[in-house]
This record gives C-alpha cells, sequence and structure tokens, in this order.
C-alpha cells in the first residue's frame, strides 16, 4: 500500500475533465496486408502485417494457418494522425512467416469480419526459389546470431559467430562474438577472451551497436569482430567464448531512480556470460598445381612494384617499393621472389604491414655498370575462395648505372702500429669528482614532500582525476547505451514538456492541452523503457508497468487519462466544446 501510495503522488494527476459534445462519427474501415520482403529463401523469416485503416479496436484476426509457411503472431501496434483537422487511426496486427518450402505463394485476399461487416485485403506474391532442401525454419538467432538455441527466458547472453566452419590452414576468416540484451541494462563490458588450441585469434575491433528484433523480441545487440586462422591441420574446438560485464538488477517501484517519478534505487551485478563451443575443420593445403616459389600465401592479394631512382651509381644502393594489398592473411605474406639478380646484392627488406596491405622496401646494390634493370618479380599465393594456387608477375623494372666498379672501394681502416698508443676517452658511465657543490640549502627548511601545499596538490590532482575519468565513463556509456541514454534524458524531457503544456492550459487550448499531455506520457514512458514509438499504446503501457508491480488503481487511473486525453483532443477538432474542470498538478 506504501508502494502504491507512493507512486500515487509522484505520478502526473489529470482530475476528472467533462466533455460536452457527442463522439465523432466513425470513420470507414479498409483492410490491406503487406510483407517486409517478397523473395525469400526456405527458412528465411519475414513479417506479414494486417492493416486496418479507419480503427484502432479490430481484434487478433484468427489467422492460424498459412499454406507453405509457419506462423507466429508478433503483437499489434496502433498510430493515429490529423491531416486537414481530419482524425485519422489504424491498428496494425504482425505476424512471423517462414516458407517451409520451395515454391511460389499467393496469400489472399484474406477477409475479416468486425461489428457486422466484413473487410476484404488485396492479395500479395512471395517467391522461394528452390536453393536448399531444408524444409526445417531456422529460428532467427540461429539464422543471424549464431548456433546457440533460442530461449526466451534468456534475457542477456553471447553467441560466437565465425563465418564458416571449415577452413585451410592458415586462412582468415572473420569471427565475431555477440552480446545480446533484452528488457536489462548492462554495462562496464570488457573485451572478450576466446579460448583456442591451434587457431590464432587476432585482436578485437572496437564494438558495434544496434536494436534488433529476434522471434518478435527486441534485443540491443553489441558486436566484437576480429579474425582467426588456424595454424595446423586436424579437429579443433573454437570456443567457449567469456565476457565480463555487470547487469543492471532493478529494486523496489517500476521506475528505477528517477528524479521525475521519485524514483527507487538498482543494483548491480558482475557477471561473467560464456558462449558455446564450437567445432572448426582445418584443412590442409591442396599439393596439385602448387608454384615452387609458393612460400605459404593464403588469400586473394595483388602486387605493386616501384624503385626509388631511375639513375645511380655503381655502389650506390637504390630501393625498390613491392606493396602486396587485397585481402587475406597477411601473416602468411612475405618478401616476393626477384629474379636475375646477377650483379646485384641484396639485403634484407625492411618490412611495414598495415591493414589490408604489406609493403616490402627491398634495398638493391648495383656492383657493375652493366644492370640495366632490376627484377623480373614473382609472387605466389593460395586462394581459398576458388581452392586454386595464383601467380603474380611483374616486369623488370629499367635502371641506368653508371660509374666504373672503382666506386665500390672503400677507405681502410688501419689498426693502430705496434707501440702506438691509442687515445682513451675517460668518464664514461664514471662518476669522477664533482668540482662544485652545486645547489645548498640550509638545514631547517623542509622538503617538498613534506610541505602542505604539496599534498593539497597531489590530493586536488587525484580528484580532478576521478572526477575526469567518471565523466568519461559516463560519456562511454551514453554513447554505446541507448537505453541508459534514454532513460536518463526522460525525467528532463518530460518537465520540459510538462511546462509547455502547463502553457497551453493557462492559453485556454483545448485541443492542443490534451495531445500534448498525451504526448508526454506515450513519450515518457517509452524513454524510460526503452521502447518503440510504435509500442506506446495504452493497452502497451499498461501491460509494461503491470509487469513491473503497479497496482491495477494506478494502471485504471492511467488507461482513463490516456483514454479521455485521446478522445477530447480528436472531438475538439470536430468543433465541439470541452469544459477543463480542474488544473493540471505536478508533483516531481
Amino acid at each position: 500500500m506504501k508502494k502504491e501510495a507512493f507512486v500515487k503522488n509522484a505520478m502526473v494527476v489529470i482530475v476528472i475533465l467533462t466533455l460536452t459534445c457527442a463522439i465523432a462519427v466513425a470513420e470507414d474501415v479498409s483492410f490491406g496486408i503487406s510483407v517486409e520482403k517478397e523473395d525469400l529463401l526456405v527458412g528465411q523469416s519475414t513479417r506479414l502485417s494486417l492493416t486496418f485503416q479507419g480503427s484502432r479496436d479490430v481484434p487478433e484476426p484468427q489467422f492460424r494457418y498459412l499454406e507453405g509457411f509457419s506462423i507466429r503472431y508478433i503483437g499489434p501496434s496502433t498510430a493515429i494522425a490529423i491531416t486537414n483537422g481530419r482524425y485519422t487511426s489504424s491498428i496494425t496486427h504482425n505476424y512471423l512467416i517462414t516458407p517451409l518450402k520451395p515454391g511460389t505463394f499467393t496469400i489472399g485476399p484474406l477477409a475479416v469480419t468486425y461489428k457486422g461487416n466484413t473487410y476484404t485485403s488485396n492479395a500479395i506474391k512471395i517467391n522461394v526459389p528452390q536453393e536448399t532442401t531444408d524444409i526445417t525454419p531456422k529460428s532467427p538467432q540461429e539464422e543471424v546470431y549464431g548456433t546457440k538455441p533460442y530461449k526466451k527466458t534468456e534475457r542477456v547472453f553471447i553467441s560466437l559467430v565465425p563465418e564458416k566452419a571449415t577452413v585451410y590452414i592458415n586462412e582468415a576468416i572473420p569471427v565475431s562474438v555477440k552480446l545480446l540484451a533484452r528488457d536489462i541494462g548492462v554495462r562496464d563490458i570488457e573485451f572478450p577472451e576466446l579460448s583456442n588450441v591451434n587457431i590464432s585469434i587476432g585482436q578485437f575491433d572496437k564494438p558495434s551497436s544496434q536494436r534488433v528484433n529476434i522471434g518478435g523480441l527486441q534485443y540491443d545487440v553489441m558486436e566484437f569482430k576480429t579474425t582467426m586462422f588456424g595454424t595446423s591441420t586436424g579437429q579443433f574446438k573454437l570456443g567457449p567464448a567469456s565476457l565480463e560485464c555487470t547487469v543492471l538488477i532493478r529494486q523496489g517501484g517500476p521506475f528505477g531512480n528517477d528524479d521525475f517519478f521519485s524514483g527507487m534505487f538498482n543494483s548491480t551485478k558482475p557477471v561473467t556470460l560464456k558462449s558455446e563451443v564450437l567445432n572448426i575443420s582445418v584443412l590442409p593445403l591442396p599439393q596439385d598445381n602448387k608454384p615452387r616459389d609458393f612460400k605459404g600465401a593464403v588469400g586473394s592479394f595483388d602486387l605493386d612494384v616501384g624503385l626509388s631512382a631511375a639513375e645511380v651509381k655503381v655502389g650506390d644502393p637504390v630501393t625498390v617499393k613491392m606493396t602486396i594489398t587485397g585481402k587475406g592473411n597477411f601473416n602468411t605474406v612475405t618478401v616476393p621472389a626477384v629474379s636475375n639478380t646477377e650483379n646485384l646484392k641484396l639485403y634484407d627488406p625492411y618490412i611495414k604491414q598495415n591493414k589490408g596491405s604489406k609493403v616490402f622496401e627491398l634495398a638493391v646494390m648495383p656492383t657493375k655498370n652493366s644492370v640495366n634493370s632490376i627484377g623480373p618479380f614473382r609472387f605466389s599465393y593460395f586462394d581459398p575462395a576458388s581452392q586454386t594456387y595464383h601467380t603474380i608477375t611483374k616486369e623488370a623494372l629499367p635502371i641506368k648505372v653508371t660509374g666504373s666498379e672503382a666506386d665500390l672501394k672503400t677507405a681502410a681502416v688501419d689498426a693502430p702500429s705496434k707501440g702506438q698508443k691509442q687515445h682513451e676517452t675517460f668518464g664514461r658511465d664514471l662518476a669522477f669528482i664533482k668540482d662544485s657543490p652545486g645547489s645548498l640549502r640550509k638545514k631547517s627548511e623542509p622538503l617538498l614532500y613534506l610541505s602542505p601545499l604539496y599534498w593539497l596538490l597531489y590530493v586536488v590532482a587525484m580528484l580532478v582525476y576521478v572526477a575526469v575519468f567518471v565523466v568519461h565513463r559516463r560519456r562511454q556509456r551514453l554513447e554505446s547505451d541507448d537505453g541508459y541514454a534514454r532513460s536518463l534524458k526522460a525525467p528532463k524531457k518530460a518537465r520540459t514538456a510538462l511546462k509547455a503544456v502547463k502553457v497551453l492550459l493557462d492559453e485556454g487550448k483545448a485541443v492542443e492541452f490534451y495531445d500534448g499531455v498525451f504526448r508526454l506520457l506515450s513519450e515518457y514512458f517509452a524513454d524510460k523503457f526503452h521502447l518503440n514509438s510504435g509500442e506506446t499504446t495504452s493497452d502497451t503501457l499498461v501491460k509494461v508497468l503491470r509487469g513491473k508491480g503497479v497496482g491495477e488503481d494506478i494502471l485504471s487511473m492511467l488507461e482513463d487519462i490516456l483514454g479521455i486525453c485521446d478522445k477530447a483532443r480528436f472531438d475538439v477538432c470536430l468543433a465541439c466544446d470541452i469544459t477543463v474542470v480542474n488544473v493540471l498538478t505536478v508533483r516531481a
């Protein structure tokens, strides 16, 4: 009882409004159907929408069988609009359909009876090509977010998703770890760790985030991407991937720590999430048609070569720059082979590796002026996509060499003759007697670290560091956690809207007043509970709040307020008079 009274005092109270006009004449109802995708594969799901224009009260049609498809009801969504002073409304019932076999299917026309009238929809066609014989539909999570079985009871989990399970040795493939959370706050997310044997894992990139619908449920997804490759052939285990984070546990009332609705407190709990273990098969490279100069490069590459100078003297080095670009495992890429190296002296190359490229800068010194070119150049690699070997050949680079072999002679460094005294340099790494005492101070003067000012500055610096750290972490969370950001901004946004509504009430603008109150409550609850704009109907809000422990009397009050506002603002548009009996009161 105390909790419900507390919530009552915190909610927006709009007292009894009296309407002095009749309800507007009902709109004409029309019925249509649509799908998100008309071209599907067997087992691939899409959304089927049944839309009724002109009414928001049409119940769910008894639509449970569709030939060639599995079908599951997701839920309704409603919409309202005012065009040239006229009120229109609609309701859409959404279904998730999945084709079970290939073919061309026609859905509709469908017939629905409502209030004694029968409404007929249009017809749509869906094409399912014969690309698979599997007639068992995959769950959306299995299709997009890995192989882990989908469970509606799981509110937060991680999934390990490699691009494929069979690879060649040293073949680099993308692999991702996805964190999925539903109706639960997650923060302090660490980078995942991945257990592996005979599989090399790269560093994870900065994660990306999005909001997706899986099986009719909304999930916040954070994806960590990297690459992996097998270092030896055989069957190996990949995973489990583990990820440490902190989950937010709601306690007390339904509104959390909220300065607009007086709020409750939340507690946090550190958790370690683990993914499934996957089987990875690593195959050896084929031996057929293997080039003699193949050194192990696996991927798809291209080669570009160039010289730093077109003319040099005998004995002067010139740099040959060889750049390899493409996609693949650059750890296996070695310096391309250089042919016709007679009268050339080659040094070890300088290697620079970037994402998507590897550069070899090879110093080459001509030893005779008869040299007129360097190269040609050859580079061989294995392409896993085509399962074949490829060899890239670049023509020799022309060069002009001047001078003679005498230029190769270098000055000899003579050793000291017998009896010759060498000059010795002392003082390196030795502490000799000082020539001056340096800076002196009185013994009575306190040391710096004993000064109160020193410790004051130290404490101030630490406080500044902690403040910067806290602000930085909060900013990071606001950028990565959309639900947290919306919930945090909801009270301030609601207070601003409340002031605007009060002004409309004082000015006697009835239509704008009711519309403002309706939008204020709808947008507040949408932001507070991280709902989509189309989900903030009266029925949806009541369902969400009931699940969070709100009393039935408060739910009834909220439902009445939304219903009165909804009717009043649109009846006024049809020239009805509305009398405001009492004033909007707020206790924040």
